[in-house]
């Protein structure tokens, strides 16, 4: 009948649709995956240099506040940052005399500190 048929044809529209629909979805996911891991894939090229005794010799307050910066936003996410945290958090500790902990408990907000140059207190702000 002319209603069997016309309810295929809605059928398969909506089948296709839904394929289509999904297969986007997919391609969606696929980018925002290859896009975390570009932006996890820098921040562990950041950390690179935290290892390096130079780097801490060279680095500024503004490389350091980054470096705070970036752990705090990654280490939570990626065991390898996570790890180089430890040694922003200790490095910052001895060298500059900051608990990067406590720094983040002071909720100095970071428009203020940036408007500082970074210098509020003297503390270095993640």
């Amino acid at each position: 009948t002319v209603a069997a048929q016309l309810g295929r044809q809605v059928a398969k529209v909506i089948e296709k649709a839904l394929k289509e629909a999904a297969a986007q979805r997919t391609a969606v996911a696929a980018e925002l995956e290859a896009r975390l891991d570009a932006l996890r894939l820098a921040a562990r090229a950041e950390f690179a240099a935290v290892h390096l005794p130079e780097w801490w010799g060279s680095a500024d307050r503004r490389q350091v506040a980054r470096i705070v910066e970036v752990a705090r936003t990654w280490a939570p996410h990626d065991g390898e940052v996570a790890a180089a945290a430890q040694v922003v958090k200790r490095e910052v500790q001895e060298r500059i005399g900051v608990d990067v902990g406590m720094v983040a408990l002071c909720g100095i907000p970071r428009d203020r500190a940036d408007r500082d140059g970074l210098q509020h207190s003297g503390a270095v702000v993640a």
